[in-house]
């Protein structure tokens, strides 16, 4: 989980947004282990990015390839101040959506 702090103006969020979407989502697509990822927003601005991996190396590399993207045409540096923590943690268990987990 990545977690970026708020609140954050609306720009910010919008270049986050557009980062993610145009920049990075595809940066990552393609590494063996990567799964997917969920974003949360609040209305500060404050969000929050689950990403799914089959190993820590996955993460490692999503996080290399993420680095080395260039900026993209427009894009603000200065909006763009990085994740204020990190936390790694292990699924235990998972189950499809629609049967219900064991007890």
């Amino acid at each position: 989980m990545v977690y970026f702090d708020g609140p954050r103006p609306p720009a910010e969020a919008a270049a986050i947004d557009r980062a993610n979407h145009e920049r990075i989502a595809p940066a990552v697509r393609g590494i063996p282990g990567t799964l997917g990822a969920y974003v949360g927003r609040t209305p500060d601005g404050s969000s929050a990015v689950v990403a799914l991996t089959t190993s820590l190396q996955a993460i490692e590399d999503a996080q290399r390839a993420i680095m080395s993207t260039d900026l993209l045409p427009g894009e603000d540096p200065a909006l763009f101040s990085g994740p204020d923590r990190m936390h790694i943690g292990w699924v235990l268990a998972a189950s499809p959506s629609t049967a219900p987990l064991a007890r």
